[in-house]
């Protein structure tokens, strides 16, 4: 089976969770034994280079990437304004990496087209020109209601209007291109059945994140707060200000040598103050994440699966965070994870955590073994087979 993979980012280096979802989920399409062309976008954010890619990934899918410049213009932007169309979609159309797409779909007889997101969305007419391939998308959250969860936490009526205009707009296109694609893969049954909700009749699979359980050497002993995700993502930026103006403060009120850890990629660099220390990018996540206590997780928009959550877990980290944070874990607040209500609850939580060698010990290794029974890759690649050979 010949397979056409892409991505609407550059996968490497792993700067963001998005990255991890599509590094994870690359892994495993490799071992079903399939043939893989991979082809990424090029961004300003992401740029392409296979020097970053392992080799091994290398080796088996030959990755190729196109520049694309994705940034908002604020011209194209107003008059967008006028439009029924998708901003944030139409930014990931471009004539070369349409022109680049068609001369592989005319060189190749491929059996299945996956691309990443619906960010995608604006090729899939040159897929179905072009080829007889089935076009899979893979969908990391429901798009726009991340923007109707941004509008409705937005203050400045303006910019309200305006956001509540992109997220309709993405709405209409979101549910237009997956009801046209043969297959979806959702992360969660969450999305799979918000999917159903919105009418989509096309055929969809709930394939979770695999996630790598590395040997546990967690230090229970370490009682202090950490948060990690890259500084890009509007709702990560919201998570750090109420952490560092109102979830903190409140808890080292109880707690006065409390210490919180924030990293995290296109962090600003800044000076350690009031317990609070801000590190920046990190090299090996897994390794930061051992040597941490309890993440803080405060989401308050946005919407999918949250891989950092997933991977501090998959260490043994006890974490606490929010019911939207939460989305596409099934599981209960105060087993393997806590789900705080509101403010007074995720520092209570934070609080009991932060004195009780004892509950972080039973909360991160239970979470650990509910990553080991959800998330095992051996699992995810034989379902993953199925859905392909189908």
């Amino acid at each position: 089976m010949r397979i056409l993979y892409i991505s609407n980012k550059s996968i490497y280096p792993k700067i963001d969770g998005g990255c991890v979802a599509m590094h994870n989920f690359l892994n495993c399409l490799i071992e079903t034994k399939v043939t893989i062309k991979h082809f990424s976008l090029s961004t300003h954010k992401h740029p392409f280079s296979k020097d970053n890619y392992p080799e091994e990934i290398t080796k088996k899918t030959s990755p190729e990437g196109l520049y694309i410049d994705t940034r908002v213009k604020l011209k194209s932007a107003f008059l967008n304004l006028f439009s029924k169309r998708s901003y944030n979609v139409k930014r990931f159309y471009s004539k070369e990496v349409e022109k680049t797409l068609i001369e592989h779909l005319q060189g190749n007889n491929y059996d299945k087209i996956i691309v990443e997101t619906i960010f995608l969305a604006p090729y899939l007419k040159i897929f179905r020109k072009y080829s007889k391939a089935k076009v899979i998308v893979r969908s990391h959250n429901i798009e726009f209601k991340i923007w109707e969860k941004l509008s409705a936490n937005e203050n400045k009526t303006l910019k309200k209007w305006y956001l509540s205009k992109l997220a309709k707009n993405l709405k209409r296109e979101e549910i237009h291109f997956l009801s046209k694609v043969d297959n979806i893969l959702t992360l969660s049954i969450d999305d799979e059945k918000e999917l159903k909700k919105l009418g989509i009749k096309t055929k969809i699979d709930s394939i979770p994140v695999a996630i790598t359980t590395h040997q546990s050497n967690k230090n229970y002993h370490n009682s202090n707060f950490y948060h990690i995700g890259a500084m890009n993502w509007k709702p990560n930026i919201e998570a750090v200000e109420i952490l560092t103006k109102s979830i903190f403060p409140a808890i080292t009120n109880k707690i006065e040598d409390a210490k919180l850890i924030l990293a995290g990629s296109f962090m600003e660099k800044m000076e350690d103050e009031n317990g609070i220390t801000y590190k920046g990018f990190v090299e090996d996540i897994n390794e930061f994440i051992s040597e941490q206590g309890i993440l803080l997780a405060p989401i308050l928009s946005g919407s999918g699966v949250r891989i950092k959550i997933l991977e501090s877990m998959a260490c043994g980290t006890p974490v606490i965070t929010t019911t939207l944070g939460a989305e596409g874990i099934s599981a209960k607040s105060g087993k393997v994870l806590y789900i705080a209500k509101n403010q007074k609850e995720f520092v209570n939580f934070a609080i009991e955590l932060a004195s009780s060698f004892e509950k972080r010990k039973e909360i991160g290794n239970n979470a650990r073994q509910f990553i080991l029974e959800k998330h095992n890759k051996t699992s995810i690649i034989k379902e993953l087979s199925g859905i392909l050979e189908k």
